[in-house]
């Protein structure tokens, strides 16, 4: 197993049957097992795998991910909700082949995601001419807005020149779709009256 997946683009692995209790850190076995595997994100243990000297890579924090690893619990791969958040040196010393652990599925903790409200106002008064509505998704998931048509108004744009496509992210953000109201059209009543003011 000595550098096995060095370098490796594996994104998961499934180790829960694996007995590794009789392997150690040295050449031909688990030396580095995983050195550079840098997009491995998803690993099934059980309660004979071992980690320990595998080299298993650090996770990184960035906009989808805190730089840990969560059981998946009774959640799933994309919604973990397993109660064990653990740095990847943390995940190594629970899987050190001295102790046995329960079958569980480990993956980068994802950030939770902010909805992204859409609002829909008046460029003139800045009042909302109908309710908000709500865009919702994993972080990274595009979305697109589409102005729709409100009646006794027509679409100006965006406040601040925001764009109508994005992606769903954990910062906040909002979008506000500008409307401009429209003329009323009024009406003339025209009466016809003869030489003496009567209505004809």
């Amino acid at each position: 197993m000595s550098q096995m997946f060095f370098i490796s683009r594996i994104q998961k692995i499934d180790m829960s049957s694996f007995d590794m209790r009789q392997l150690s850190y040295s050449a031909g076995t688990l030396q580095q097992m995983f050195i550079y595997a840098g997009a491995l994100k998803e690993i099934k243990l059980g309660p004979y795998s071992k980690l320990d000297g595998t080299a298993l890579p650090s996770v990184t924090e960035n906009n989808k991910y805190t730089g840990f690893w969560q059981n998946i619990g009774t959640g799933t791969v994309t919604n973990p909700n397993g109660n064990q958040v653990l740095t990847t040196a943390q995940l190594v010393t629970a899987y050190d082949g001295t102790k046995t652990q329960a079958t569980d599925t480990f993956v980068w903790q994802p950030k939770p995601s902010h909805p992204v409200p859409v609002n829909y106002v008046d460029k003139a008064t800045n009042k909302a001419i109908q309710p908000a509505t709500t865009i919702t998704g994993a972080i990274e998931d595009p979305f697109t807005n589409t102005p729709p048509s409100i009646s006794g108004y027509s679409y100006q744009g965006t406040q601040d020149d925001a764009l109508l496509t994005g992606a769903i992210s954990g910062d906040a953000q909002t979008v506000t779709l500008l409307y401009q109201q429209q003329p009323t059209e009024g009406s003339i009543t025209v009466n016809y009256l003869d030489t003496d003011g009567q209505p004809i």
